[in-house]
């Protein structure tokens, strides 16, 4: 008897992690119809065109593959953590049973434009292409997260004479 409410369990929550209870797809579809009937991707939306829109972006640094001294090139894994609030995409919560969330293909939303200026691949944009397998996840406020996972291959400079660099001994007791 127990095994039918673990079963239940495991269900709800590793098949259908989107669809919170009380949720279901209808109501998940619905929105977005709503949401994406004259949406463009190609516009700014923000409620004052004129403003900018503040983007927020972090990234992490999840391996270095190499460090070419000779070329003075690193190697690198990154995932850049990126967000911004589109006006245009916002819905009343209560009004879809508490769904606050939303996840889309990158290519559906409007996105920042970001260049890497010291990329090796002279001026690495993030996503030229393939936006159609990228997600992005939407809040009910509006704000727009994405997720992007770059290998990437910057310009640095690698300093390999440190002798003119003033090092104090430090003495640790």
């Amino acid at each position: 008897m127990i095994w039918k409410y673990i079963l239940l369990f495991l269900a709800t929550r590793y098949c259908f992690p989107v669809i919170g209870i009380g949720i279901n797809v209808t109501e998940v579809q619905i929105l977005k119809k709503k949401l994406f009937e004259n949406y463009d991707r190609e516009i700014k939306h923000t409620a004052n065109t004129d403003q900018p829109i503040l983007v927020l972006l972090s990234f992490s640094l999840l391996s270095v593959f190499e460090l070419d001294m000779k070329q003075q090139a690193l190697s690198t894994l990154i995932v850049f953590k990126i967000s911004w609030k589109d006006e245009l995409l916002k819905w009343n919560k209560t009004q879809y049973n508490g769904l606050d969330k939303l996840t889309v293909t990158l290519q559906s939303v409007w996105k920042p434009d970001i260049i890497i200026l010291n990329s090796i691949d002279k001026h690495k944009t993030l996503i030229n292409y393939g936006d159609d397998t990228n997600y992005v996840t939407i809040n009910s406020d509006g704000r727009t997260k994405w997720n992007v996972y770059v290998n990437l291959e910057t310009r640095c400079k690698v300093i390999t004479n440190i002798t003119h660099l003033k090092l104090k001994p430090v003495i640790l007791t």
